[in-house]
């Protein structure tokens, strides 16, 4: 998350290096950002939408999916309207990608998603009576999350870190992007001064700012970055058991078979975490 999202990186330290080269290098970054079809078209601060179409709309719901990124977002939304049940029942499906405390009591409480992620501690924390409403369909595993950096690698140490910048989200409850990278300059007894902070709305937005050189350091799952063939010079481990959370569908979908469509459709997802993930008690599907 937020999880986990799509994903560039790259970064250059000017300190070091001689103008000629700074120039190239950030070309070559550039270049390779504008190559990822995914990240491209999107604009730093937007969040965004899919929809598709079963064959049989006429007078039927929208199958709403809530994701934490617009990685294989698409592919999830699509898959779920070729279901036999969702097509049955829905006129499609429309899946929207945010960072977790997007999600609110009142979305919870009045069943806005059928499917969405995020972790059990949020969501009951919003709702203590979240499992009359929602019911854990797919448990997505832990993972070790590192900080990034190009240049030197990092270190946690106040030397290491004068003059640099740090990038993480505006999102305080992301546990990837803010809880545990603030968590470790917390233990290590470090501070980082006003102009040391730089704070982003999501997390193409983070990763751009690495990619141009805006920020020397941020923390992110290697898988994510690796899975997207993105370059990163340094990493040093934050935390090696991250939990990513669980997809939860709405409880009145349990036994449907829209909640097994569902299931199926989140294979789509697969590759965010290649140790796969566990499906919950209480879900039978063939």
């Amino acid at each position: 998350m937020s999880l986990f999202p799509p994903i560039p990186l790259a970064r250059r330290h000017p300190r070091h290096w001689l103008p000629a080269l700074l120039i190239a290098l950030c070309a070559a970054a550039a270049s390779t950002l504008l190559s990822l079809p995914r990240l491209a078209p999107l604009p730093l601060s937007d969040y965004q939408s899919f929809a598709c179409s079963t064959p049989d709309p006429a007078g039927k719901p929208t199958l709403q999916l809530l994701s934490l990124t617009d990685a294989y977002a698409e592919d999830l939304a699509s898959l779920s309207c070729q279901g036999r049940t969702v097509a049955e029942r829905f006129a499609g499906a429309e899946i929207r990608w945010r960072p977790r405390s997007f999600l609110s009591a009142r979305d919870i409480l009045e069943g806005r998603y059928d499917l969405f992620w995020n972790r059990r501690h949020l969501v009951e924390g919003m709702v203590p009576e979240f499992f009359e409403y929602y019911q854990a369909l797919l448990q997505t595993p832990n993972y070790p999350l590192y900080w990034l950096s190009n240049g030197a690698a990092p270190a946690m140490s106040q030397q290491y870190l004068e003059g640099r910048v740090v990038g993480l989200l505006a999102d305080t409850t992301s546990q990837t992007y803010y809880q545990r990278p603030m968590n470790a300059l917390n233990r290590a007894g470090l501070q980082l001064g006003r102009d040391q902070l730089r704070l982003f709305p999501d997390p193409q937005a983070l990763y751009r700012a690495f990619a141009t050189g805006e920020v020397d350091l941020i923390s992110s799952p290697l898988f994510v970055v690796d899975g997207f063939g993105l370059p990163y010079e340094h990493h040093l481990l934050i935390d090696n058991n991250v939990p990513s959370g669980t997809w939860y569908v709405r409880k009145s979908l349990v036994g449907s078979g829209v909640d097994c469509d569902l299931l199926a459709a989140l294979e789509a997802t697969s590759a965010l975490f290649p140790a796969g993930g566990r499906v919950a008690d209480g879900i039978h599907c063939p």
